[in-house]
């Protein structure tokens, strides 16, 4: 921000009294730093007339200069002495410890001999012998060390210094909990991007009632025609659900009741109707938006059908409606699914929405047209992401505005720089929900991105990059081991400030928040050990000349990339890795392993355990839900069902978007031929209700945890019957584990952040890092993911855990130096998310006879579980097997 007195100003040579508008005492001296071969003195005033020393402020050591010559730089390599034979400034390390720390709002600019300079807005922040200057988003722009304690000590308004090439005025002392909690660098925002809606006709041609005409006559008075609002609904009755209540004199003719209408109302749960008046709260009282984070399988749809629907026939101050267009954004696999649930709730005589889903060009635009009407009888469209995208030109060419915009899986808009995100913001809209059950997945600038959608100006101006500094980078610092005590407690307040912004446009409750309505669920992650043709191939990639160079330069970000896809193939099925055609074919056929025996099912670890669980539930007539992120996965576990004659349904990138609720719907009816159904995690993960089946197994992970997160719930919500079921298969001491070391990480930011069941946060922590990029790993994480330890333990991740439980090292093993230091390090973070589950070496330890029955038929191939239970009725052990089966 530049200097408000004057862009360009001739520099006052300090004593001159008054620099900027900067009020100051002529005695305070300029304060210097020393460079090398000269010595400090005594200072003398600056200006020609001599001054008195100030009886309440010391007088810095300075070098002694002319008034109007250049400010001189901090030598780093020679940082400033006392003066031989003066008093020596207090230098010891413990005074410098001690020196408490503060911040000043300065001017800053380079340093030259221009007589113009242009000065800008700047925070100096003094720590210790240390000054660092930061712009007005908290980036450092100049640091430098080795002043002297006492000097900066006398620091005052209008005092200059020199830090490295740049010349600071300072002016007022920051309060300590302005900059700790980052509140100084929140700005007011200069206009928010959400536009008005636009009148369709001028006032000029407005049309005028005939009332209008006998106002203007002067024959009567607006109050003679005012009449009194009327409530769609009674508010006094017994179970009314009212979400205005005017209050007490309040004129009844600009102020009226908001009530759901009663059909609507009986059918929601008691944790659905907070959820609507959390949504009407923001969207009508705050005039802004918000974010519905709860878990998924809550009901976020019903909720916000309650409120479209309330607010498109209801208006606290008004006749007329609060919402007159609405928009309904949704991925592609869900279009129909929200056409269907508005037709479940409502009927479809009440409302009718338009929908796009995968029609042809013209037929879309048609129906963009029909929406595009003024005062449209179907004023509700639902359309995905995907074809807004496409679309948005036509959109932008009708100048179509809405009320209300509803972006369902709303973390698809984490990225403030995609053509998806610009094209929604260009929408002219009042008010904007966000629907997610994973509002914070990778780290908290995507949890900024969100937020300043759907509320633009609740950070001000501040930019992603002045965010990062002032939140994510503080507050990740904070969670590390060897972190500093300043940088906790800057983080720890920078934690509890973003909390108390975001608490009010953010309401999350988790799954425990509807345990009442869902069956037990089990989730247990199975450890299983790589089979020998596995080991072989790992241990091949580890030792292969083209990582070992990648790793020493420390430049082969492409080629680690290929490298952790062929180990993944390789955990999964080693066919996959050394198919034709794929990057790393070459490199398995010098493993020396005959291409039958890749073939085999055997070969794979995951793929004998999928069977042996596949073949236990069929036994129990249970249904199957397997998820994969890979489309060659999907096939070769199509294989597999098939020459079990097994019967399975398939949803993935390349199925239509028109096809999928009805190869949901057809699984979920059950018959002979629904058992096993194939998902994509990522095109079909989201917002799917496949009750169907109460058995779901994970067989790889991604790199996003919100991802595999969403997938999971897919079994476990309304509509679910039985006892439910979850697997998620990891090979053991492998890469697998480390992602899912990082995905636990990456949890406990957001259990941190966004609190439970509503409760604010007030701290957060651990560090963030890219969902694929490989290339983002520093060396020594890149080191420690291309390692084995299979041989060596049971359990890479319950070692993490230090857990005296029970015991997951392998006897004889060799104990890792390196992983102990590591082990400590991540302990805390893992124990947030594990510590309140099983641990255990055996499989009947779960609960589950299935997963016991599976284990059994494969000796030695699972090492370990550990297993959490959510929902469970208390009973003896003795019953468990009867409430299982």
């Amino acid at each position: 921000m530049k200097k408000s007195l004057g862009i360009k100003r001739k520099f006052t040579p300090f004593g001159a009294g008054k620099a900027g508008g900067l009020s100051r005492p002529a005695s305070i001296p300029r304060l210097h730093s020393v460079t090398k071969g000269s010595t400090a003195s005594t200072p003398t005033p600056a200006t020609s007339a001599p001054s008195a020393k100030p009886t309440t402020t010391p007088t810095p050591v300075v070098k002694k200069v002319a008034p109007a010559r250049p400010l001189h730089s901090v030598n780093m390599s020679n940082p400033p002495r006392p003066a031989s034979g003066s008093r020596p400034a207090t230098t010891a390390s413990s005074a410098v410890a001690d020196a408490p720390s503060r911040y000043y709002r300065c001017f800053h600019t380079k340093l030259s001999n221009k007589k113009h300079k242009i000065w800008e807005d700047g925070i100096a922040a003094v720590r210790g012998s240390a000054v660092e200057l930061l712009n007005t988003e908290g980036k450092s722009l100049a640091r430098a060390t080795g002043y002297s304690v006492s000097s900066l000590a006398t620091l005052c308004e209008g005092a200059t210094l020199t830090v490295n090439r740049k010349e600071l005025e300072f002016g007022q002392e920051i309060p300590a909990e302005q900059f700790t909690s980052g509140s100084i660098f929140l700005h007011e925002a200069k206009g928010g991007p959400i536009a008005p809606l636009q009148r369709v006709t001028s006032k000029k041609n407005a049309f005028k009632s005939h009332s209008d005409h006998l106002i203007a006559q002067g024959l009567v008075t607006e109050n003679d025609l005012r009449t009194a609002l009327v409530p769609r609904n009674d508010p006094n009755a017994d179970d009314a659900f009212v979400l205005h209540r005017p209050p007490e004199g309040a004129d009844p003719c600009e102020n009226v009741p908001v009530v759901v209408d009663g059909w609507l109302a009986s059918r929601l749960r008691p944790h659905q109707k907070v959820g609507v008046q959390f949504l009407y709260d923001r969207v009508v009282k705050d005039g802004a938006g918000c974010i519905l984070a709860d878990a998924m399988g809550l009901g976020k749809t019903i909720t916000t059908i309650t409120l479209l629907w309330t607010l498109l026939k209801q208006n606290p101050r008004s006749a007329a409606p609060f919402v007159r267009r609405a928009i309904i954004v949704v991925p592609s696999s869900l279009t129909k699914n929200w056409d269907k649930e508005i037709t479940k709730w409502l009927g479809s005589e009440r409302l009718r929405p338009l929908v796009i889903c995968d029609q042809g060009k013209a037929e879309c635009r048609r129906i963009i047209n029909e929406y595009a009407t003024p005062n449209a009888k179907r004023p509700v469209l639902i359309i995905s992401y995907d074809q807004f995208r496409v679309f948005s030109k036509e959109f932008a060419a009708l100048r179509i505005t809405t009320n209300l915009m509803v972006c369902d899986e709303g973390h698809r808009l984490k990225n403030k720089s995609t053509a998806l995100t610009k094209a929604l913001e260009a929408l002219p809209c009042t008010h904007r929900v966000i629907l997610t059950g994973t509002p914070i997945q990778n780290d908290l600038d995507e949890f900024f991105s969100l937020l300043s959608f759907v509320a633009p100006r609740l950070f001000g101006d501040m930019s992603p990059a002045g965010f990062s500094r002032t939140y994510t980078i503080p507050i990740m610092q904070s969670r590390e081991r060897d972190a500093k005590r300043e940088q906790k407690e800057i983080g720890q307040s920078r934690a509890a400030k973003l909390a108390e912004l975001t608490d009010a446009y953010v309401l999350r409750r988790t799954s425990a928040t509807n345990n009442e309505f869902l069956p037990p669920k089990t989730e247990t992650t199975v450890l299983l050990k790589l089979t020998p043709v596995q080991e072989q191939l790992y241990e091949h990639v580890l030792t292969s000349k083209e990582l070992i160079s990648s790793l020493s330069s420390g430049n082969g970000g492409a080629v680690a990339l290929e490298m952790v896809t062929a180990l993944r193939k390789v955990c999964n099925a080693p066919v996959l890795a050394a198919a034709e055609g794929t990057p790393s074919h070459e490199l398995f056929l010098q493993a020396g392993v005959e291409p039958d025996v890749l073939q085999r099912d055997d070969a794979s670890a995951k793929i004998c355990m999928v069977k042996q669980l596949l073949t236990e539930a069929r036994n129990v007539d249970d249904r199957v839900v397997i998820v994969s992120s890979s489309t060659q996965c999907l096939d070769l576990l199509d294989r597999v069902c098939s020459e079990q004659s097994w019967p399975t349904a398939r949803l993935d990138g390349s199925t239509g978007a028109n096809k999928r609720q009805n190869l949901v719907d057809n699984f979920n009816r059950g018959g002979p031929m629904s058992f096993v159904f194939l998902l994509s995690t990522r095109a079909g993960g989201v917002g799917l209700n496949l009750v169907g089946a109460n058995r779901l197994i994970l067989f790889d992970l991604d790199w996003n945890p919100a991802n595999d997160l969403q997938a999971l719930a897919r079994v476990w919500r309304d509509g679910q019957k039985k006892p439910v079921f979850i697997y998620r298969l990891l090979c053991t001491g492998t890469i697998e584990e480390k992602m899912f070391q990082r995905q636990l990480a990456k949890m406990a930011l957001s259990t941190l952040m966004m609190g439970e069941d509503g409760q604010p946060a007030t701290s957060a922590g651990a560090s963030s890092s890219s969902s694929s990029n490989v290339s983002t790993f520093s060396r020594a994480e890149l080191r420690d993911i291309f390692t084995y330890g299979g041989n060596q333990t049971l359990c890479d991740t319950h070692d993490l855990l230090g857990c005296d439980c029970t015991s997951s090292h392998i006897e004889g093993a060799p104990t890792r130096k390196k992983f102990q230091a590591k082990a400590q390090a991540k302990a805390e973070q893992l124990d947030a998310i594990l510590g309140s589950m099983t641990h255990s070496a055996e499989a009947k330890a779960t609960g589950d006879n299935v997963l016991a029955a599976a284990v059994a038929r494969v000796p030695g191939l699972a090492t370990f579980f550990l297993s959490s239970m959510e929902n469970q009725p208390s009973i003896d052990e003795n019953d468990m097997d009867e409430l299982i089966l």
